[in-house]
C-alpha cells in the first residue's frame, strides 16, 4: 500500500486492523525506527507494535510464532532495508501469514541497501493500493506544490515556494540558523506545535542549542538545572530519546517533557506524549540516550504533523525536502543561504537537482552491483545444477546397478532349496549299484606306468 504524504495512511490502517482483528486474525505492527512503530500502535490502536528488528529477532529465535490467523502491518516500508524486509516475508510467508507492507517510495530510503518498496510497486502493480488524496494541507496550491516535488518536477515546485514567501534568503550559515530559530520562536510563542528541521546532526545541535536559550531567556525553562554528559534539563525542556530504554519504555525518537529535576540525586521526571510519567537518573542520561527535542533532523520526523514547520535547508536531496515541507498543515519554510530571493530558489533548485542526479547514478550503480551479483549467481547456479546432474546420473547408474542386484537375489531366493543327503537316499532306486572303477577311472595309458610295475 503506498501513499503520498498526508494522505491518513494510519488512520485508514485503523481500519483495516479492525476488520481483521473483528474476524479472529492475530494483527501486529511493526517498523523499522521505535517512533515510527509507537505511532502505528496508537494511531491504529494496535495492541502490538514494535520495531522491525525487535520482531524479526523474536521471530528467529522462536520467541514468538506466525500462523494463517496473523497479520502483520509493516509501516514506513520505505525506510526499511531490503535484509530486514526479506527476513521478515520470509517468515510470513513459511507460516501462512498475511504481511501488508504501508509506506512511500518517494519519500526517505533506508540507511542501508534499500529500494524493496518501489521495486514492489514496479514490478507488481495490480497488487498495491494508492492513497494518492493529500489530507494534511488544506491549501489546495500547496498541495499542488507538494505533489510537483513528489513527482520530481522541481522547477515548478520551488517556483510555487519562492513566489509564497516560503523561500527566506539569508547571507550567511548562522545568519540563516538564527533566522530558523527566530520563526520556530514566533510559531511557538503563540502556542502552535512547531518543527524545527535540518537535515545535518551537526546543524541540529547547534538548533538546539539556540532554541532552547531563547526558551531559557523568555522564562520558559523553570528550577533547578542538572548536566549531565555536557547536556543540561530543566522543568519544561523537550527532549528526544536517542536510543530504546526497555526499562523505562522509551523507544528511540520517542519525544517527552521535562516535569521535575533533582539534582540532589541525579534525575528527571518526564512525561511522554501518552501522559506517561518516566523516570531517568545515572546512565538513561547519558548524550547518548537523550537528548533535547527543539529540533530534530528529518529522518526522525518523517511520520510527524505539526501545525508549522521551519526547515533550515541544508541538502539531503528531493526525498528530504519532500518530507520536511510536507509536516505541517499550515505552512512549511525553508531558509537557504543565498543574498536574495532568485539566487535562493535558483541555488535550492541545483541543490534539488543534483541531489536527484546523484541519487539517480546511485541507483544506477547500486542496480549494476545487484545485476552483477545476479550474474555471479546465475553462474554459480549453473555450475550447481550441473553439478547436481552429474551427482543425479552417478545416483541413477547406482540405482539401475543396485536394481539388478536385487532382481539376481530375489530370482534365487525364489528357486527351491537343493535337496539334502536323506531326501537323495530316498529318491534313489532300490536296485541302484555304483558303477565299476573302471568305468569310473579309466586305466592310464603304459607311458605313464611308474617302472617297476
Amino acid at each position: 500500500m503506498v501513499g503520498v504524504a498526508g494522505a491518513g495512511k494510519t488512520t485508514m490502517l485503523a481500519a483495516v486492523a479492525s476488520a481483521f482483528e473483528a474476524s479472529g486474525c492475530q494483527v501486529l505492527g511493526t517498523a523499522t525506527a521505535g517512533q515510527a512503530a509507537r505511532t502505528l500502535a496508537d494511531g491504529a490502536a494496535l495492541p502490538t507494535s514494535s520495531t522491525l528488528a525487535s520482531l524479526v529477532g523474536r521471530l528467529d529465535r522462536g520467541q514468538l510464532l506466525l500462523d494463517e490467523r496473523s497479520v502483520v502491518i509493516l509501516d514506513e516500508a520505505g525506510m526499511t532495508d531490503d535484509v530486514d524486509l526479506a527476513r521478515l516475508a520470509t517468515h510470513a510467508q513459511l507460516a501462512g501469514a498475511k504481511l501488508i507492507v504501508v509506506g512511500d517510495h518517494r519519500q526517505l530510503g533506508a540507511v542501508g541497501p534499500g529500494g524493496a518498496l518501489a521495486a514492489l510497486v514496479a514490478r507488481h502493480p495490480d497488487a498495491v493500493h494508492h492513497l494518492d488524496h493529500n489530507r494534511r494541507q488544506p491549501n489546495p496550491e500547496e498541495r499542488a506544490a507538494l505533489e510537483q516535488l513528489r513527482d520530481s518536477d522541481i522547477n515548478r515546485a520551488v517556483d510555487w515556494y519562492a513566489g509564497h514567501d516560503r523561500i527566506r534568503p539569508v547571507e550567511d550559515r548562522d545568519v540563516a540558523l538564527r533566522a530558523a530559530v527566530d520563526g520556530w520562536a514566533a510559531d511557538t510563542a503563540t502556542g502552535a506545535e512547531v518543527a524545527l528541521l535540518a537535515w545535518r546532526r551537526a546543524n541540529v545541535a547547534e538548533l538546539n542549542t539556540k532554541a532552547r536559550a531563547w526558551m531559557a531567556a523568555t522564562g520558559r525553562l523553570t528550577g533547578p538545572e542538572l548536566d549531565v554528559d555536557g547536556v543540561s534539563y530543566r522543568a519544561a525542556d523537550r527532549v528526544i530519546a536517542l536510543a530504546p530504554d526497555r526499562d523505562a519504555g522509551l523507544v528511540t525518537s520517542q519525544r517527552a517533557i521535562v516535569t521535575t529535576v533533582d539534582v540532589d540525586i541525579g534525575t528527571v521526571m518526564l512525561r511522554t506524549g501518552d501522559g506517561r510519567q518516566i523516570a531517568l537518573g545515572g546512565g538513561q542520561l547519558g548524550a547518548d540516550r537523550l537528548g533535547h527535542a527543539y529540533a530534530t533532523t528529518v529522518h526522525r520526523f518523517q511520520g510527524s504533523t505539526v501545525e508549522r514547520a521551519h526547515l533550515f535547508a541544508d541538502g539531503g536531496g528531493r526525498e528530504l525536502a519532500y518530507v520536511a515541507m510536507s509536516r505541517a498543515r499550515r505552512a512549511s519554510t525553508a531558509y537557504v543561504v543565498a543574498d536574495d530571493l532568485g539566487q535562493a530558489a535558483e541555488d535550492r533548485l541545483a541543490a534539488l537537482v543534483d541531489a536527484e542526479r546523484s541519487r539517480l547514478d546511485q541507483e544506477t550503480r547500486r542496480l549494476h552491483t545487484t545485476l552483477d551479483v545476479l550474474d555471479q549467481r546465475s553462474v554459480t547456479a549453473s555450475r550447481r545444477w550441473q553439478r547436481a546432474a552429474s551427482e543425479h546420473t552417478a545416483a541413477t547408474r547406482s540405482q539401475q546397478r543396485l536394481g539388478r542386484a536385487l532382481d539376481t537375489t530375489r530370482r534365487r531366493l525364489e528357486q527351491p532349496d537343493p535337496p539334502d543327503r536323506a531326501t537323495l537316499l530316498r529318491r534313489t532306486p532300490a536296485n541302484w549299484q555304483p558303477a565299476p572303477r573302471h568305468a569310473i577311472e579309466p586305466e592310464l595309458p603304459a607311458t605313464h606306468e611308474a617302472p617297476g610295475l
